[in-house]
């Protein structure tokens, strides 16, 4: 499952991610976006996966573990948590600018 995949099993995920703190997502949809993606790319770095985006069997199984790692981050904090993160995408080649926190 990737961006722009839709289907029913897509509310599963991002209800999941809520639930981690990854997504803050009103009303599950059955569309894979690219907030979903974003928040599937922290969850796979703290799992210490590729973060790619996409969701598969190993990635959902990580995810339903009952030692599924709680977000550290959310959209407008700062600091070397965050720091962390965008040197890790950056080192990646997911993102271009420098680590700002």
């Amino acid at each position: 499952m990737a961006n722009g995949y839709v289907g029913d099993d897509v509310a599963q995920v991002q209800e999941r991610l809520t639930e981690l703190g990854y997504l803050d997502a009103d009303e599950p949809t059955d569309t894979y976006g690219s907030a979903m993606e974003q928040a599937v790319m922290r969850f796979q770095i703290l799992e210490g996966m590729t973060p790619n985006g996409c969701v598969d069997e190993d990635v959902w199984k990580r995810m339903q573990a009952s030692d599924a790692p709680e977000s550290a981050i959310a959209e407008g904090m700062e600091g070397d948590d965050v720091e962390s993160y965008q040197e890790r995408l950056m080192n990646l080649g997911y993102l271009a600018s420098n680590a700002t926190g």
